[in-house]
């Protein structure tokens, strides 16, 4: 599995962020996928696995995406397995 690199200061150890294999290039210039590095449907995340997660929100996403996008359970294209899309959009116009 390929995993975006970033800044060295900031640590994986329970997350990890690829790129789409289906990116969004009709909206989106930048479309990566953060994903856990054990099989879970995320309502069974551990205290770190939650932790890195915001922490990761407040700095690595922040600073590189504008938005996170999330499937509710129905229309997840493979149940039982949580992750979140971080988008760059175009702009348009």
């Amino acid at each position: 599995m390929s995993i975006v690199q970033y800044n060295e200061q900031h640590e994986f150890n329970n997350l990890g962020i690829i790129p789409n294999k289906y990116p969004y290039d009709a909206i989106a210039k930048q479309h990566d996928m953060l994903i856990p590095l054990r099989h879970t449907s995320g309502d069974d995340f551990t205290a770190d696995e939650l932790t890195e997660l915001n922490t990761l929100k407040q700095t690595v996403i922040n600073e590189k995406y504008k938005y996170v996008m999330e499937a509710l359970p129905k229309q997840k294209s493979i149940p039982g397995h949580w992750h979140l899309h971080l988008i760059d959009p175009k702009v348009v116009g």
